[in-house]
This record gives C-alpha cells, sequence and structure tokens, in this order.
C-alpha cells in the first residue's frame, strides 16, 4: 500500500495542509500511529484516495469558481466554507445588534433632550454651595475623622446624625450639612470605629465645645 507524510497528502486530495490537519482533529482522516523518522504524518493511500474523491464531487457540485484559496496559496475546498462562513455571519450579526441597541439608546436620548430644551444640569460640588454658618459638609466632616463617605451618608439617611440637605435646585445631588448636633451625633456614632481619628475639637457635644 502507499504512504504519504502530510504534505503530500494535502496537495493529492487538493486541500491545504491546514485543512488536511483540521481534518485529522475531526477524525475525518487517521493517520497512522507511527511516524516518520523526521517526525513527519504517516496517511494510508487509501484514505487519501477516498479523501480526494469526496472532494472532487464537492467541487463538481459547487464548480471551481467557488473554491477559497488561503494565505498558504492552497485551495481549499467548498466542505469547510460553511463552517467559517457561519462563525462570520454570527459575528457581524452580533455586531449590526449592537449597533442598532446603540444606535436606539441615543437616539432615545436625543430625543429627551430635544424635548426639554436644555442640557442635563452638572452635579455642584460643596464649594459651589453655600454652607450655613456654624455647619461643615458632612463628607468633609468624614474624612477629617477617617470614616467612609458612604458609611457617614447611611447614617444621615437613617436619622442617626442630625443634618439638613444643601443644594441649588430640586434636580441637583443634595450634599448634607452638619452643624454642633449633627457632629455630635457623628462623634457618638463612630469615636469607638477601627478607623476613627479624633480631632482636635473632639469629644463633640451639642454646643460644639469640649465635653
Amino acid at each position: 500500500m502507499h504512504y504519504y507524510n502530510g504534505q503530500s497528502a494535502a496537495q493529492r486530495i487538493g486541500i491545504s495542509y491546514k485543512t488536511l490537519l483540521r481534518w485529522i482533529e475531526k477524525g475525518k482522516i487517521r493517520p497512522e500511529e507511527g511516524k516518520t523518522p523526521t517526525g513527519q504524518l504517516v496517511i494510508s493511500g487509501d484514505q487519501v484516495e477516498a479523501a480526494r474523491k469526496e472532494v472532487l464531487k464537492e467541487r463538481s457540485l459547487f464548480g471551481e469558481d467557488e473554491i477559497a484559496i488561503d494565505t498558504s496559496g492552497q485551495p481549499q475546498t467548498e466542505v469547510d466554507m460553511p463552517e467559517d462562513l457561519t462563525v462570520k455571519v454570527k459575528d457581524l450579526e452580533h455586531q449590526v445588534g449592537y449597533l442598532a441597541t446603540r444606535m436606539a439608546m441615543l437616539e432615545s436620548q436625543l430625543a429627551e433632550l430635544q424635548s426639554t430644551g436644555a442640557r442635563k444640569p452638572v452635579q455642584p460640588a460643596p464649594s459651589e454651595l453655600k454652607l450655613p454658618e456654624d455647619h461643615v459638609w458632612l463628607s468633609d466632616f468624614a474624612d477629617q475623622h477617617y470614616i467612609p463617605r458612604n458609611e457617614a451618608r447611611h447614617l444621615y439617611d437613617i436619622h442617626a446624625i442630625h443634618g439638613q440637605p444643601i443644594s441649588k435646585s430640586a434636580r441637583s445631588y443634595k450634599h448634607i450639612a452638619i452643624a454642633a448636633k449633627g457632629r455630635r451625633d457623628f462623634y457618638i456614632q463612630f469615636h469607638k470605629h477601627s478607623a476613627f481619628l479624633p480631632c482636635d475639637d473632639c469629644p463633640h457635644d451639642e454646643r460644639g465645645h469640649h465635653v
């Protein structure tokens, strides 16, 4: 029986070496267990001829002009094209779907801006707001005592720290200002916190003086 190495088998069948390796991975062609001293594949002539006949049959159905050429310069048969084309089509459909969704979101945002006739207001920073006398920002007070801002804000939300929201408009973010009572509440709630760092005025009482 005649045997072929990988390159000669692919040339005889009429496919690229890359395609031959894919066929071997799929079990369509089964090389002999032994290899040549140089490590080349050994494929029986019966398998090569059977594969060659299948390729010729495919070519007769689709025509020579529909045979793809890969980067190695070898013809690639239509047997492998459907799988590759399916992957490409799915990728294109995914991209088109993403672009359509993104376009719809942008159109919705544009319509909202046109209906309001103005841009969405920018959230003012605490420094841009007028702070009442004898008040400090809760966020600054938390930073001063090394307490996470979100923890301080949470205790304000559940009324464990007394304070008042300050904002320029109803739609802007509400910044919290605390007076002496709020500072005392803050001290009571956090002075045993592992991260708490006392300031020069600690401990705080309702009047803002040392206890």
